[in-house]
């Protein structure tokens, strides 16, 4: 484990919709944002409201905080200074072999490794690999495979040296 200084920007908003806070999670992690979670809450008044936090480098606090003014009409926010613990984390790409009714196809699948690479403690596989492999699963066999159920065999499957989905 590592450890290093963080800041999380905390702000409440209670005017905004959620199309709007679609577009400012997706912005604001382009503009340098490790990462955003959005609360819904009840506010004053029995308002709608969010409770957004922001976890920049505090650098960009400046260039954040302008962003948030600008698109949520944010008038202040909380800064709190944090310490990050972090795993160590990398990636490989593995190939994924599909059959189905004696038919096979191979499809490249990037992972997330936690931890030491050659002893991963966790295994993930991103959203977007998943969505590329479920896509080719329907282009190859017609097959409209849940999302989740496919993330958890590719993710157990990698504890072997060879990842094969009967499908």
């Amino acid at each position: 484990m590592g450890i290093k200084p963080g800041r999380l920007l905390l702000a409440q908003v209670d005017d905004v919709s959620g199309e709007i806070i679609g577009f400012f999670i997706n912005r604001v992690l382009d503009k340098g944002a490790r990462n955003v979670h959005v609360i819904p809450t009840l506010t004053k008044k029995n308002r709608p409201g969010y409770i957004l936090l922001v976890d920049i480098e505090p650098a960009s606090e400046e260039s954040i905080g302008a962003f948030m003014a600008r698109e949520l009409g944010v008038s202040g926010y909380h800064i709190l200074e944090t310490e990050h613990a972090y795993s160590r984390v990398s990636f490989v790409t593995t190939t994924i072999e599909f059959r189905h009714s004696g038919r096979a196809f191979y499809h490249d699948c990037l992972l997330k490794l936690i931890g030491p690479a050659d002893k991963p403690l966790h295994v993930k596989v991103e959203y977007e690999e998943l969505v590329s492999a479920r896509k080719a699963v329907e282009r190859e066999f017609g097959l409209d495979l849940v999302l989740d159920d496919l993330k958890k065999q590719i993710e157990r499957g990698f504890a072997s040296d060879h990842i094969r989905i009967e499908v």
